[in-house]
């Protein structure tokens, strides 16, 4: 598989290939991950009145907009984050035709970028694959950034591919251990566990996903 079909960001990689990288995926349409319904993490943290609206929240990594759609729809104020203008010109389309446009602000952006506009400003945080594509030397400063942008004591949920659902490639498989380790510094681990099934309509159509809850302290 290419470099430019891969997902996982590279070593080394300027913004620019990135950008190009992801640009080309989704006006390609190659979208693996896209199942067009909200991950079920996310939904339970919401249905169990873990998440309350209006929030905000901040949807990092957000793609074609499914749970950003699925938060408007519930009420939240929603922060929607993402790289590609393709994936957000997506997200508007189903935004509008859910009619919750009103209710999410789209933003093209770098998501380690993101600290002068928006700091201490959201209640909630939500990744459904963004942090497992980074390259590891960037994935490393993404906690710092978060922490900044959330509001101490704000709740951030994190979805990532489960270790056995290796893809050539996909995203990092990366393991609990050292996803709390990245997190130690400003986040408490509220929960994390090991989520199976194996089909599209599961979480995220992997066969296991990790699902970790943070609390920004």
């Amino acid at each position: 598989m290419s470099d430019t079909q891969s997902v996982r960001g590279k070593r080394g990689e300027s913004p620019q290939a990135n950008r190009a990288r992801w640009e080309e995926r989704y006006k390609g349409g190659d979208l693996p991950w896209d199942n067009n319904r909200v991950v079920p993490f996310l939904a339970r943290l919401v249905r169990t009145g873990v998440f309350q609206p209006p929030g905000p929240v901040l949807d990092l990594g957000c793609g074609p907009g499914n749970d950003a759609r699925y938060l408007g729809k519930k009420g939240f104020d929603v922060t929607a984050v993402d790289l590609s203008a393709a994936a957000l010109g997506i997200a508007a389309t189903r935004l509008k035709r859910a009619g919750v446009l009103g209710r999410v602000r789209l933003v093209q952006a770098n998501i380690l970028e993101l600290v002068r506009a928006d700091v201490g400003a959201f209640m909630y945080g939500h990744d459904r694959g963004c942090f497992h594509c980074l390259a590891p030397r960037r994935r490393r400063l993404y906690p710092s950034v978060l922490h900044r942008l959330l509001r101490k004591g704000a709740l951030f949920s994190l979805w990532t591919m489960g270790l056995d659902a290796d893809r050539e490639g996909g995203p990092y498989q990366i393991p609990a251990e050292e996803i709390r380790e990245l997190f130690s510094t400003g986040f408490e681990v509220v929960s994390q566990i090991v989520s199976s099934g194996g089909s599209r309509s599961n979480e995220g159509g992997c066969p296991t996903c990790l699902c970790t809850l943070f609390r920004c302290s």
